[in-house]
């Protein structure tokens, strides 16, 4: 009688391992973010896809998009079919302290919302800020239209009142085609702050 439970546990043990083996290997070759991005001064990090074009002229900004026609985008609309997440963070150092008043994201969310209509943009056009978790981090988000481009706007809290403002944009109504993979990108993100010399 035990010959024959060793038996069955190997064959159950084989036809797992027949099973896997192909998910496995599936899910290795349609990698979502096959690609990694590492700044120059090595202190911004992250992952994205394949024949994306990333942009990253000033520490601690980046801008990952599916053409680099996206990077010279001044109010036009995103062509369809295109795609981009620009990456910002905020800290005192950055010159950007306007933008951070506020003693948590949907805090500083809102005061950006208010500024950027302060400004006289009526092409844009956003909902309420809502406060949610982004990868371990409290954020705030709010979604919107500009120039007839969909858009979000997320902030999340890095601690030690540092942020990221993640700004995504498609062409009108693409946003749920893009969306997971502008929000994988976004998880990926890791930025550490300059240390002095």
């Amino acid at each position: 009688m035990k010959p024959m439970h060793l038996f069955y546990g190997l064959f159950l043990t084989l036809l797992f391992a027949i099973v896997a083996v192909p998910v496995v290997a599936q899910s290795n070759a349609a990698k979502p973010l096959p690609e990694t991005y590492v700044s120059d001064d090595e202190n911004l990090t992250l992952r994205y896809p394949h024949g994306w074009s990333i942009q990253s002229d000033t520490p601690g900004q980046v801008v990952i998009a599916t053409d680099e026609s996206l990077f010279n985008l001044s109010a036009e609309a995103v062509p369809s079919g295109e795609a981009a997440l620009g990456v910002l963070f905020l800290d005192s150092s950055t010159g950007l302290s306007d933008l951070v008043s506020g003693s948590d994201p949907i805090s500083i969310l809102n005061s950006l919302v208010k500024t950027l209509f302060e400004q006289g943009d009526t092409k844009a056009t956003l909902g309420t800020p809502e406060a949610l978790t982004f990868a371990d981090h409290a954020a705030a988000r709010v979604d919107g239209t500009l120039t007839g481009n969909t858009i979000f706007l997320m902030i999340v809290d890095q601690g030690d009142k540092n942020y990221l403002l993640y700004v995504g944009i498609t062409s009108a109504d693409e946003m749920p085609k893009f969306e997971p993979k502008l929000l994988a990108i976004a998880e990926s993100v890791r930025y550490a702050l300059p240390t002095s010399s």
